[in-house]
């Protein structure tokens, strides 16, 4: 699974791009602006380096139970 962004936290600042070591996040042009996206979702590690740098928390990994 890749990392949920909730995008009425998140505020844009880019550390969680800057930070994937998979390369998994990058900015996308929406209809009402910009947002973080997932264009790479296959390539995520789970490692939740995107998770701990986001400083509003708006991130987060959720595991299905099978990969616990």
């Amino acid at each position: 699974m890749p990392p949920v962004i909730d995008d009425e936290r998140c505020t844009l600042c880019g550390l969680c791009i800057e930070y994937c070591p998979g390369d998994v996040l990058a900015f996308e042009a929406t209809a009402g602006g910009e947002r973080v996206g997932i264009p790479y979702a296959d390539e995520c590690w789970h490692c939740s380096a995107c998770v701990f740098d986001c400083p509003e928390e708006a991130i987060r990994i959720v595991m299905p139970y099978a990969m616990l």
